[in-house]
């Protein structure tokens, strides 16, 4: 009898450590659970669900299909690939590792607005660069792996001192072996673009706004968010909650779609995210500041919803794959999103 105990005791530590270390990544398919019945009041057209895999990527994910929903209700149809996205911020880190003498680690995780700053940097790819290689398709890269690698070609480089171009033309290589070939110009409806050009045509500098809502600074103003995967320093424009959850519903009737991060890590049934009682300002800001209230994961809010009790709740694009949840759709309550938001990004123009 101690024995199973021990070895009950033992599993169960384990399933806590790995579910601790995923992050934004899937490891299991969500429990079965009850399915709420919910009716559909408002639906934006949205890409295919795409799959992340067991990367930690769901922040150019989530950014990513907020922009390809808002150029759907424009009438234009663009898929925009992940992978490039995701290469360009491997290039970068690895660069900063170099010039830090290799003692700089290499992170994949970040925030939706880090991917904007890439766009505007270095440009976009349709899906269909290097599509065998996405998240969803067998032969993806593992970006944890990979980002080791080019860590070590940086001690290498480092301590041969054979200078920047080396190093450069062995990152390339590298990621050209792992994640294909890049292509110097995007052709697309019989018309030739750079990245940056193709980007600029999707998603204009400026076009977005990234809001948050906690009470250690100033409604009204914008502060530098203070949670480990703000990377780049970004700032965030304060509201108070209620506000930013009535910005997010008024984005959604005009058509355009809302980038979430949040907290994801509260139980919940299979593609369900619900509280029991709505929070105030206060507890959300207790739970931020307890680290109780962290920002594990991003999606791209799609619509809305009620339960048959009357509740709202944001239906949610998710990229987990078409097996997730509801064909990869989840729903989260409105009771859930004013506790657990850590910040949304939503189109300028409403």
């Amino acid at each position: 009898m101690n024995m199973t105990r021990t070895t009950h005791l033992f599993w169960l530590l384990v399933l806590l450590f790995l579910s601790f270390l995923s992050g934004c990544t899937r490891q299991e398919k969500e429990p079965t659970g009850r399915k709420m019945s919910m009716k559909t009041d408002l639906l934006l057209r949205t890409t295919p669900v795409k799959n992340q895999g067991n990367s930690e990527l769901c922040w150019i994910y989530a950014m990513l299909g907020t922009i390809e929903c808002d150029r759907l209700q424009k009438g234009d149809s663009v898929n925009l690939s992940s992978v490039y996205m995701a290469r360009t911020w491997l290039h970068d880190q690895l660069l900063s590792c170099y010039f830090s003498g290799g003692r700089k680690t290499v992170s994949m995780r970040g925030m939706a607005t880090m991917t904007l700053h890439l766009l505007q940097q270095h440009g976009a790819h349709p899906y269909d660069y290097s599509s065998n290689k996405e998240g969803d398709k067998q032969g993806a890269p593992s970006w944890k792996a990979l980002a080791r690698k080019g860590e070590r070609l940086a001690d290498i480089a480092v301590g041969r001192k054979s200078g920047l171009k080396t190093f450069e033309k062995d990152v390339e290589k590298l990621l050209d072996e792992e994640t294909g070939f890049m292509p110097r110009f995007v052709h697309l409806y019989g018309a030739t673009y750079s990245p940056q050009e193709f980007a600029h045509s999707v998603s204009l500098p400026g076009g977005y706004v990234a809001m948050t809502s906690f009470t250690h600074h100033p409604f009204g103003e914008s502060f530098v968010l203070e949670v480990p995967d703000n990377q780049l320093q970004d700032r965030f424009l304060n509201v108070p909650i209620d506000t930013l959850l009535q910005r997010v519903v008024s984005s959604l009737y005009h058509g355009h779609a809302v980038c979430w991060e949040g907290d994801t890590s509260e139980p919940h049934s299979k593609g369900i995210y619900d509280l029991s009682a709505e929070a105030t300002q206060e507890e959300r800001q207790q739970q931020f500041e307890c680290f109780k209230t962290t920002d594990d994961h991003c999606m791209v809010i799609v619509g809305l919803a009620h339960s048959t009790d009357g509740r709202m709740f944001f239906i949610c694009k998710n990229s987990w794959g078409t097996d997730y949840g509801y064909q990869g759709f989840c729903y989260m309550s409105y009771e859930y999103a004013l506790l657990k938001t850590i910040a949304v990004i939503m189109h300028r123009d409403l």
